[in-house]
């Protein structure tokens, strides 16, 4: 199976990304709830509800046939538009907001008019993620989160790609750089005090769980 991908129609009009777009993957047995940070180039008052000029944006989704393993469902072909419906913190440079997918989907945050020129954050690949348990919850398995950041589409395509390939699929695409980073987040990890799971990743390419003692450093 093949599914090229096409991105020179993906952003809405009237809107400029202004954080990195980050590629999100959720296996378990009903919808994920996630917990997504974003840095974005952007100052605003901390610990607001959503500025009226900044908006999540999210990807549509798009069923494609997977031949005998049935549907797959593929960030190809797909179309940026506002979310609703969020939970939206804004801090200096973060912007924290809680969704559910039950489909991998693109994320980013996009400011609502075009100002111009604005710079991306330099800490481009910074991005923390956790599966949100609810706490009624004693043991959870078979729930699994997948995470891909990039700076540009081509990162995203290539990320996409990966994960296309990682679950015996092919995604046909020949000009892509890959220059994203993934991690794996499985709940299978978590203890039953603890309700969520943070992952981070900077820009020396360090990866580790806040549930521990180690820290990434900047």
């Amino acid at each position: 199976m093949g599914a090229a991908m096409h991105y020179s129609q993906t952003f809405p009009q009237g809107y400029t990304v202004v954080s990195p777009i980050c590629f999100v993957s959720c296996r378990s047995r009903g919808p994920c709830r996630v917990s997504l940070t974003f840095p974005h180039a952007l100052d605003a008052t901390p610990d607001t509800t959503t500025p009226s000029r900044l908006v999540i944006l999210s990807s549509a989704t798009a069923k494609v046939d997977a031949g005998s393993q049935g549907p797959f469902f593929s960030p190809s072909e797909r179309v940026l538009d506002p979310l609703d419906d969020i939970d939206f913190k804004v801090d200096r440079g973060l912007a924290r907001f809680q969704t559910e997918l039950c489909h991998p989907s693109l994320f980013a945050v996009a400011v609502r008019d075009t100002p111009g020129s604005i710079p991306l954050p330099l800490r481009c690949c910074l991005y923390v993620l956790y599966p949100v348990i609810e706490p009624t919850v004693s043991m959870v398995t078979g729930f699994d989160v997948e995470a891909y950041v990039g700076m540009n589409i081509p990162t995203v395509a290539t990320a996409v790609m990966s994960w296309a390939e990682q679950h015996d699929l092919k995604m046909e695409e020949t000009h892509f750089v890959m220059s994203g980073e993934h991690v794996t987040v499985s709940a299978d990890l978590l203890p039953p005090h603890q309700t969520d799971w943070d992952v981070s990743r900077r820009g020396d390419g360090k990866v580790c769980g806040t549930y521990t003692s180690n820290k990434c450093q900047a």
